[in-house]
């Protein structure tokens, strides 16, 4: 959905006329801050992989492995809706 479309919907709700593009912008402003973030663990080489195992709870046999990479962050990183469970 494009910015008029949702700034449309948003005018026809009960409010305010300046509320969607203030949330539009927070949220842009939440991504392009994530982005650099991101970035620049990329460059610094930050992230670390940390292996888990997948274990079967009824027979304790190991079933695979998860790997996900992370990195280290003194702020709390809260990723967007509509980023969320698309990595697997």
């Amino acid at each position: 959905m494009n910015h008029a479309i949702a700034s449309s919907l948003w005018a026809r709700s009960a409010c305010s006329a300046t509320e969607p593009y203030k949330d539009m912008h927070t949220r842009a402003v939440a991504r392009l801050q994530l982005e650099m973030d991101l970035r620049r663990a990329i460059e610094r080489q930050e992230f670390r992989l940390y292996y888990q195992p997948i274990i079967f709870l009824e027979n304790g046999k190991i079933h695979g492995i998860d790997a996900p990479a992370l990195m280290p962050t003194t702020t709390a990183i809260k990723i967007p809706p509509e980023y969320e469970g698309k990595h697997r």
